[in-house]
């Protein structure tokens, strides 16, 4: 079951890697998405049930976010209320608490509609709080290669598009 649960870990990895290749947000948002589903899987598999919730309201603010419908205060006010459910009944370490303003902080960028801001939100805060969750509270090999190459394809993202070349 780890095994499995580690593969799939890797191909949820590959789809939040080629996230920041994107240059629309659209695109963007939708691997994010898919990797989210994936982790989840996953994570659920390793019996880390707070990253797995995590990960399930990921798909939500993704969905929302894409569809002009439902890109409004009302579902921005829900995803944080269900990231904050998902860390009061899943709690797992206090650690569970810093994920829990990573993914506030990620649900920020994504709403605020700035590649830019997306970007440098996940490089400087969500990434390496995922990346220390990954090593130290549920060994996910996926996750940390994702985390690591997630920064480093921030990274490159930022020397490919420059600073105007984002979708906005």
């Amino acid at each position: 079951m780890i095994v499995i649960a580690q593969a799939i870990s890797i191909i949820a990895m590959a789809f939040n890697i080629l996230s920041f290749q994107c240059k629309r947000n659209r695109n963007l948002i939708m691997m994010i998405g898919a990797g989210s589903l994936l982790f989840s899987v996953s994570f659920m598999m390793l019996g880390d049930f707070s990253s797995a919730g995590f990960n399930l309201v990921n798909i939500f603010n993704s969905t929302a976010y894409l569809n002009k419908k439902t890109h409004n205060n009302v579902f921005f006010s829900m995803v944080y209320v269900l990231y904050i459910l998902v860390a009061i009944f899943a709690y797992k370490t206090p650690w569970t608490i810093v994920l829990l303003f990573a993914q506030l902080a990620s649900a920020f960028a994504q709403w605020h509609r700035s590649g830019a801001f997306i970007r440098k939100t996940h490089f400087f805060f969500v990434s390496p709080a995922w990346l220390i969750n990954n090593i130290f509270i549920t060994f996910s090999i996926g996750g940390i290669i994702c985390e690591l190459f997630m920064i480093a394809s921030v990274l490159i993202s930022f020397i490919r598009f420059r600073k105007s070349g984002f979708d906005v």
